[in-house]
């Protein structure tokens, strides 16, 4: 079984963006005009692809989505993280005799 390399000892903030967006059906063009965000920006923050957001940015999607900053991010844990992996290999595991 191939592990994935965990995270650094902190764990990892996940953007919560796509859930809202596909909750809500909004297009990455609808919210980039609502937030007057670029549709990279937009995009990248949608698909996990963003290391570093700016409290600007944050501050912006709050404010068009009318959410917290809570709804937007989640902390994992590297023990959450830790036990998800092993939930996923035990499940990709179990059709196995």
């Amino acid at each position: 079984m191939v592990r994935k390399k965990l995270p650094p000892e902190e764990g990892i903030v996940v953007c919560n963006l796509k859930a809202i967006m596909d909750e809500r059906r909004l297009s990455v063009n609808e919210l980039a005009r609502l937030t007057q965000l670029s549709k990279p920006t937009v995009r990248n923050l949608k698909n996990g692809k963003t290391t570093a957001v700016s409290l600007v940015t944050v501050a912006k999607l709050c404010s068009a989505l009318y959410v917290p900053i809570g709804a937007l991010f989640t902390y994992k844990s590297n023990e959450y993280l830790r036990s998800e992996m092993d939930v996923r290999g035990a499940l990709m595991g179990a059709d196995k005799p």
